[in-house]
């Protein structure tokens, strides 16, 4: 038997996993994961000290010799579990066994609020996988999380993406495919078109 989504969220039993509140549906577990993904070929770069476009292998391309940046901004989904914390982190190829150390500054546009200023700056220096030889699609977190405490959605983030050269020691280029975010979900998305 078929049923339509509309129909089960009446009726919470027909849909394993949710949980109809009255309002939004939610997702009976509230820790559930995706990812905000913002690929090579939608990064933006600036007009001086930009990352260069590699068009044979699909990536943006950091050079050893400057802190060459890119520039991404990002807005909430509506899905998002609001104030929950989010994991910014890079997927590159890696072919030495030494780290990056990319630095990333962030600011936080809330919604309704004055417009912010100042930004923060993390260092993704941590790896999800071990280098052992030829090239590795690698993914570099920082054990820093952004929180997100007092935003709701479709708030605005702006990052500045940029190789730390001054603390680097790998030599060549490093290709980055994406940068991404982890963020939580704990619903399908939002009953009302701004609110929650």
């Amino acid at each position: 038997m078929v049923v339509k989504l509309k129909d089960a969220l009446q009726d919470s039993s027909n849909v394993e996993g949710i949980v109809n509140s009255g309002t939004t549906p939610h997702l009976l577990e509230d820790t559930v994961w995706e990812d905000l993904r913002f690929p090579a070929t939608r990064l933006r770069q600036g007009a001086t000290l930009k990352p260069d476009f590699n068009e044979t292998e699909v990536t943006i391309d950091f050079d050893d010799s400057s802190d060459e940046t890119t520039y991404i901004i990002a807005q909430l989904p509506h899905a998002w579990k609001q104030g929950s914390e989010i994991r910014p982190h890079i997927h590159w190829i890696q072919n030495q066994n030494l780290n990056i150390p990319w630095s990333l500054q962030y600011r936080i546009q809330t919604n309704g609020a004055a417009t912010t200023v100042p930004w923060t700056t993390i260092t993704l220096d941590q790896q999800a996988y071990t280098y052992t030889s030829g090239d590795l699609n690698q993914i570099n977190y920082s054990s820093t999380n952004i929180d997100m405490t007092g935003c709701t959605l479709s708030c605005i983030i702006q990052f500045k993406l940029a190789r730390d050269v001054s603390e680097d020691v790998y030599t060549g280029d490093a290709q980055v495919y994406e940068f991404d975010l982890h963020y939580q979900i704990d619903t399908l998305g939002s009953q009302d078109e701004f609110s929650k």
